[in-house]
C-alpha cells in the first residue's frame, strides 16, 4: 500500500514539474514569458505539491513506518543542524561540477524568463514554490523513496540510484547539466539515513530557495550574503563535528 501511496503523491506532486521540465529541454526557446495566469497556476501546483507530501507524510505515520523520528528536542538539534549542513556541502560540490559541465556545453544557456505580472503575485508564487520544493521534494523524493525501498529490502545501492532518479526527474530541462544534482541527490538520501531527521532538511531546502529566489522580485540582492552567512555557518558546524568525532573516535581507540 505505501508503495502506491508514494508513486501516485509522486506522479500528483511532479507529473506537472516534469512536463515542463520536458517540454524546456524539447524546445529551449519556448516558455520564455510568464503573465498572471501561469503564476497563478503555478501557485496552485505548487499548493497541490504540498497537500499531497502532508498527506503522504500522515499516511505512512498511522501505518506504523513514520518518515521523521520524533519530535525535535535540545538534545536532537545538533543532528539536525548537522543534516542541515550536509545538504549545504551537497550544494556546494554540485558547483565545480556545473562549472566543468558549463564550459563544455550549452545545456544551461536557455533564455531568462520574462515575467509580466504584479510584483505581490511574483511573490506568492516564489514563497509557495520555496515551500512545495522544500516539503515535497524532500518528503516525496527523499524520504518516501527511502523509507519504501527499506521496507521492501530493495539494496542499499540501488536504494540510492532510486533517490537520484526521484530527483533529477523535474531537473530534466538541465540537459547533461543534470548531473550536477547526483551529489545533492546522494548526500541528501545519505543524510536522511542517519538520523530519520526529515524536518532539518525541509527546512534549509525552503530557506534555500526562499532566499534565492527572492532576490529578483524583492529587488534584495542583500539576501545573497544572509545565504552565504547561513552557509558558511552549516557548512563550519559539519567540519567541526566531523573533527570532533574522529577524535572522540581515537581517544576511544586509544584507551580501548
Amino acid at each position: 500500500m505505501l508503495l502506491a501511496v508514494a508513486c501516485c503523491a509522486y506522479a500528483l506532486a511532479f507529473g506537472w514539474p516534469i512536463y515542463l521540465a520536458v517540454s524546456r529541454l524539447v524546445e529551449p526557446t519556448a516558455g520564455g514569458s510568464a503573465d498572471a495566469s501561469d503564476l497563478w497556476r503555478g501557485i496552485f501546483f505548487n499548493g497541490l505539491a504540498i497537500v499531497v507530501a502532508l498527506v503522504v507524510l500522515a499516511t505512512f505515520r498511522r501505518a506504523g513506518a513514520p518518515l521523521t523520528a520524533s519530535r525535535l528536542t535540545s538534545s536532537g538539534l545538533r543532528p539536525a543542524f548537522y543534516a542541515a549542513g550536509i545538504w549545504v556541502v551537497s550544494q556546494m560540490l554540485s558547483m565545480p561540477i556545473s562549472a566543468i559541465v558549463d564550459a563544455v556545453s550549452e545545456s544551461h544557456d536557455f533564455p531568462a524568463l520574462s515575467i509580466q505580472a504584479d510584483l505581490g503575485l511574483q511573490l506568492a508564487h516564489v514563497i509557495t514554490w520555496s515551500i512545495a520544493a522544500g516539503v515535497s521534494e524532500e518528503i516525496i523524493a527523499n524520504a518516501a523513496v527511502i523509507r519504501t525501498c527499506e521496507l521492501w529490502n530493495v539494496p542499499t545501492w540501488l536504494m540510492y540510484v532510486l533517490a537520484v532518479i526521484a530527483r533529477l526527474s523535474f531537473h530534466a530541462y538541465y540537459g547533461i547539466a543534470v548531473i550536477e544534482k547526483v551529489p545533492w541527490a546522494l548526500l541528501s538520501a545519505w543524510a536522511y539515513r542517519q538520523g530519520r531527521l526529515l524536518w532539518p532538511l525541509i527546512g534549509i531546502h525552503v530557506l534555500h530557495d526562499a532566499l534565492n529566489a527572492m532576490q529578483g522580485p524583492a529587488d534584495a540582492p542583500q539576501l545573497s550574503v544572509v545565504l552565504t552567512v547561513i552557509n558558511i555557518a552549516l557548512v563550519v558546524y559539519v567540519i567541526v563535528s566531523l573533527v570532533a568525532r574522529r577524535r572522540r573516535t581515537e581517544r576511544a581507540g586509544g584507551t580501548g
